[in-house]
């Protein structure tokens, strides 16, 4: 079927394939907003008094069996409820071993507590970027927090450790076993 035309030329029967605009003396320009960069969170700097150093202890995956060199993580993720704000939607619990001078912290007169929450600031220091330093730096466990306040100490492979259990907002996190439950 051929198209039909008015007498001054339009097409009839549908639109024009190619809307002139209709200007009569007003003009209209679109501006576009401005792209606000997000910007990324710079990491905290950390007062060196509130960081004890200290070290993940690497676990098994299996203690049971006799390899005699298992792969090694620094913990594992825990399967049983806790009642924290977020929990299993955006923080997930680790069970560790954190090794340090625990007896030198306790002559100073630092609770066992602080000690822990201490160290869990150390393990919670950013070390700068080596490559692409433009990329913001993160922590290698992800953001750790102290969850039990009384903490166990063990004598274990000749020297002492602490038994933490602690949040991370990392669901899978290469350093510790498994991963974390999402509901």
């Amino acid at each position: 079927m051929a198209p039909r035309f008015s007498a001054n030329g339009k097409r009839l029967g549908r639109p024009p394939k190619n809307p002139q605009p209709v200007s009569e003396g007003t003009t209209f320009t679109v501006v576009t907003p401005a792209v606000v960069k997000k910007e990324e969170p710079k990491p905290v700097e950390m007062d060196p008094a509130s960081m004890i150093p200290c070290e993940f202890v690497g676990i098994a995956q299996y203690e049971i069996f006799n390899d005699p060199k298992p792969e090694r993580k620094f913990g594992r993720y825990s399967s049983s409820t806790y009642y924290i704000d977020g929990f299993n939607k955006d923080r997930w619990v680790v069970l560790a071993y954190v090794k340090s001078d625990f007896e030198k912290y306790r002559a100073e007169g630092i609770s066992n507590t602080e000690i822990a929450k201490r160290c869990i600031n150390y393990l919670n220091a950013v070390e700068p970027r080596k490559k692409f330093p433009k990329k913001p730096a993160t922590s290698k466990y992800g953001q750790l927090e102290l969850i039990r306040e009384d903490i166990k100490f063990i004598n274990r492979f000749g020297y002492e450790m602490a038994i933490l259990e602690f949040s991370t907002d990392e669901r899978k996190n290469d350093n510790f076993w498994g991963e974390g439950d999402k509901w």
